[in-house]
């Protein structure tokens, strides 16, 4: 199965965006650009993390940071 491309990538960070909280700076299409050859599996979970580091430093938004830390993971 092909990997999504960039417009899907933004699409996909899009959905497991919502109903996340995201700092006024985080720009998701920036994010698409450095997840090249992440499934969408990828891209939720990279959300996921991204919040749930984001909680654990008792923040009420996601912040680059946080998504940093998460790609680093994932």
């Amino acid at each position: 199965m092909a990997l999504p491309d960039y417009k899907g990538r933004c699409d996909i960070i899009k959905v497991h965006a919502k109903g996340k909280k995201l700092a006024a700076e985080v720009d998701l299409n920036e994010i698409a650009k450095r997840c090249l050859g992440f499934s969408g599996a990828d891209l939720a979970n990279l959300m996921n993390e991204s919040a749930i580091f984001s909680a654990r430093k008792g923040k009420k938004e996601i912040g680059y940071d946080d998504i940093i830390e998460a790609l680093d993971r994932i």
